[in-house]
């Protein structure tokens, strides 16, 4: 009937005109159900890559940088976490650098950036102790001292 006649046709496919494939009726429903299907495969990104930081180690609070590829143009619902635990606030975020604050109770540990569900590979930061006062500056050998600061560890 109708696909008899189709199939019975032919045409000629191929980057010059002598080489010719023929090319019947039924093998072009084929190609287009072929095309069809590659077409709805979803093309998965590429995962986050960080090549450095400005620093590896520094104080709750510290900016950091963070430089490499697949981060994205905007942040989106990207994050940047260090030592799987704590989310760092974002002061700039382009498709190549990060700029981040180490979050409050971040520890030793890798600085991971997450995009569209993807983890990149982790670069590890060492949080240093930060000193807020001493209670005395000056004095005598044996004097007492007390430091007050965060991340002593």
């Amino acid at each position: 009937m109708g696909f008899s006649r189709v199939a019975n046709e032919s045409t000629t496919l191929g980057p010059r005109s002598d080489s010719k494939l023929p090319v019947t009726g039924m093998t072009s429903i084929a190609l287009l159900f072929c095309a069809v299907l590659l077409a709805s495969v979803p093309v998965r990104a590429q995962a986050p890559s960080i090549t450095s930081l400005s620093v590896n180690s520094g104080p709750i609070g510290a900016s950091v940088t963070l430089t490499g590829t697949n981060f994205g143009s905007t942040q989106g619902s990207s994050t940047v976490v260090f030592n799987n635990a704590k989310t760092a606030t974002v002061s700039t975020w382009g498709a190549t650098s990060i700029a981040v604050t180490v979050p409050a109770g971040a520890t030793r540990g890798n600085v991971v950036v997450q995009v569209g569900g993807q983890n990149s590979n982790g670069v590890l930061f060492t949080v240093t102790p930060a000193i807020s006062n001493l209670s005395v500056t000056s004095g005598p050998e044996g004097t007492a001292l007390t430091v007050n600061g965060t991340t002593f560890g």
